[in-house]
Parts: C-alpha cells; sequence; structure tokens
C-alpha cells in the first residue's frame, strides 16, 4: 500500500441508515468462491478517493454504490485484494474474471468490521453532504 493515511469504503445511500445504526461497516461477501456463501468475509476498500463504478466492479449493481464515500482510517491490518485472493488460493480464471476491465490494484480488504471510531468521516459524493464526521478525539 502506498503511504495514505485514509481508505476509503463506498457504499449506496439505502445501506447508511443500518451501517450507522449498528455502528459498524459489516463484512460482506469476499466473491472467494461462488459455490460457498459468505466464504471468508471482508470490508472492501480502496484507495481512490473518486473512482468510477467500473474501477470497483460495481458496474452490474442496481444501486449507486459509490453514492456514499467513507473515510477509514488505514491500518495495518488491511491487505491488497491481490495478496488474499492469493493467500486464500482463489481460481485463477474467476480471479481474472472479476478483476477483467477494473481496478483491482486499488482493491483493499479488512477481515474485521470496521467501527464508527476508525471512520473520520461519511459523504454523499454527489451532493457533499456530511452524514458523520469523526470530533478528532478517536
Amino acid at each position: 500500500m502506498e503511504n495514505k493515511k485514509v481508505m476509503y469504503h463506498y457504499t449506496a445511500l439505502y445501506h447508511l441508515p443500518k451501517i450507522m445504526s449498528d455502528g459498524y461497516l459489516k463484512l460482506t461477501e469476499s466473491n472467494l468462491r461462488l459455490d460457498v456463501e459468505m466464504y471468508k468475509p471482508v470490508v472492501w476498500l480502496t484507495d481512490l478517493d473518486r473512482p468510477t463504478k467500473e474501477d470497483l466492479a460495481l458496474d452490474g449493481s442496481r444501486l449507486d454504490k459509490t453514492e456514499v464515500r467513507v473515510h477509514v482510517k488505514k491500518k495495518v491490518t488491511f491487505k491488497t485484494w491481490e495478496t488474499f485472493a492469493n493467500k486464500n488460493k482463489m481460481n485463477k480464471e474467476l480471479k481474472q474474471i472479476f478483476a477483467s476491465g477494473h481496478s483491482p490494484k486499488n482493491w483493499f480488504i479488512s477481515t474485521n468490521p470496521i467501527y464508527l471510531k476508525d471512520i473520520l468521516l461519511i459523504e454523499n459524493t454527489h451532493t457533499g453532504e456530511v452524514y458523520y464526521k469523526t470530533n478528532g478525539e478517536n
């Protein structure tokens, strides 16, 4: 990972109330295997502050999953997607299909939920509205 102090998680506005009420970004499908549901779940992250849906492989979603940007404190436990996929022996053909036409070099994962104490800012990428901002004491 390059020397950035912030990573980003993108999601749809539809998911924001649940994130705020739960107090964390939950683990979701890793896509390492298609035959096992929730196999080695992750929180998806990127180092791109203005990605396209294609960059993040979100171009097939009905929801705009780039509408909300969550700024997350970078942790040493975050891994590149490439490292994670290789360590977990992701099928090479599936990996190629998953990455084709996207920007996997900018994908990172957390194998742990990310709690609000590690979130710096949550904002709307279209309107600039701020939904959450840390008080700087975390």
